[in-house]
């Protein structure tokens, strides 16, 4: 009864400054929501910004991912076809190793045959020796000695003559020669008395493997016109060998 009274009790400007200030509430209300609904509105629209952004970048890293493994397929491929090529490249090279160790064998097996009637010559001719002996060979207390060619000759003459016959003068070939030359006594003793020299022949020598001979005191023959024939040295003193 008091309330309805109050309300009842209340003036006319009372009762209007109420209305205006409900709807004063209510237009700040509909403004507010109106302001969030904005922001809601921009909110959202930046997030399907980011959303698509990010699908974007998910599609390319999809797209990345799909190109690095095509890539390393083809990485693979070639991986494969390289190890291929290169197992068949080695193949290719002990083919050709072993065709040019058969064509040097022949090669020298050809020389050795070219030389023997020219070696026979000089060591008849030259040394007066007429006993020669190719391809000798011989085996004591598990050791060997291998010669190209040996020749020697009793009597007066009492020579006897190492050849080593090669298709290219190396180094190597005048250690070999040395070697022989010092190994030659402890195998045939029977020779320890004569006079032992060395000589190679072969179809060609470097200038500076000429020198080396001519200063070790070793004969060369060399192939000239297709016979071999002693190279002319100057201020050459040939090597006894026996007698050193």
């Amino acid at each position: 009864m008091g309330t309805n009274f109050k309300l009842n009790a209340m003036s006319d400007k009372e009762l209007k400054d109420l209305v205006a200030s409900l709807a004063v509430a209510q237009r700040q209300f509909a403004e507010d929501l109106a302001a969030t609904q904005k922001e809601v509105a921009a909110i959202q629209k930046e997030v399907a910004v980011v959303q698509k952004e990010a699908a974007a970048a998910q599609k390319e890293a999809a797209a990345a991912q799909k190109e690095a493994a095509t890539a390393q397929k083809e990485v693979a491929a070639v991986q494969k076809e390289a190890a291929a090529a290169q197992k068949e490249t080695a193949k290719q090279i002990k083919q050709t190793q072993k065709q040019l160790g058969e064509l040097g064998n022949k090669w020298g097996t050809f020389t050795e045959g070219m030389a023997i009637e020219s070696i026979k010559k000089i060591l008849f001719e030259r040394f007066n020796i007429s006993v020669i002996n190719r391809n000798v060979e011989k085996r004591m207390n598990g050791s060997t000695i291998e010669m190209d060619a040996f020749g020697y000759e009793n009597s007066t003459v009492n020579t006897a003559v190492i050849v080593e016959i090669k298709s290219h003068l190396r180094d190597d070939a005048i250690e070999q020669i040395e070697r022989i030359m010092t190994d030659f006594p402890k195998f045939f003793p029977d020779h320890a008395d004569k006079k032992l020299y060395g000589m190679i022949a072969c179809v060609y020598a470097p200038d500076n493997i000429k020198n080396a001979l001519r200063k070790k005191g070793i004969f060369l023959a060399v192939l000239h016109d297709e016979v071999f024939e002693l190279y002319p040295f100057d201020n050459f003193t040939p090597k006894d060998f026996n007698h050193a």
